[in-house]
């Protein structure tokens, strides 16, 4: 849910301290953050194994069986590798921007390709293809819209 990217992003921005959030900065530039705070920042994000966060899907959704939190986490690997394409292809980007998106479409390729079950080999293999053909071509991807979200409650919510 969109609730649960909050969560996930703001956790990223903040630090805990006496079982609170704190932002590490109420500016949203960078340049305004501490030397210290940016470190934090930095550590955190290679620290994260960001590409999967099927603990915090469990913990939220305790009652979602094992295959559904699994399909939410391949809707989730799917956006972040759009995302990250959208950003590798932009042109109006830093050569160092590309350079750590690729960086990590190469992690993100090496995890895809560790032991899986037989249906989630198949969901990988397909991100791995769709890896594979944006790098060899950039320029060429078209970033794809995430469905828009139906009106009304989802499905078994009350």
């Amino acid at each position: 849910t969109l609730k649960t990217f909050y969560n996930y992003f703001k956790s990223l921005v903040n630090y805990q301290k006496n079982n609170e959030f704190v932002p590490y900065s109420i500016s949203p530039s960078w340049n305004e953050l501490t030397d210290n705070a940016k470190e934090e920042f930095i550590k955190k994000l290679n620290s994260i194994n960001w590409f999967s966060i099927k603990s915090n899907l469990k913990r939220l959704y305790p009652n979602k069986s094992p295959n559904e939190i699994n399909e939410l986490q391949n809707v989730i690997n799917s956006q972040v590798l759009n995302q990250l394409f959208y950003l590798g292809a932009n042109q109006n980007t830093y050569v160092q921007v590309t350079a750590i998106v690729n960086s990590k479409l190469d992690e993100i390729a090496n995890l895809l390709k560790t032991n899986a079950s037989r249906i989630q080999k198949i969901y990988n293999n397909q991100l791995l293809k769709r890896i594979e053909t944006f790098k060899k071509n950039p320029t060429n991807y078209k970033k794809i819209n995430a469905p828009k979200i139906p009106d009304g409650s989802p499905i078994g919510m009350h």
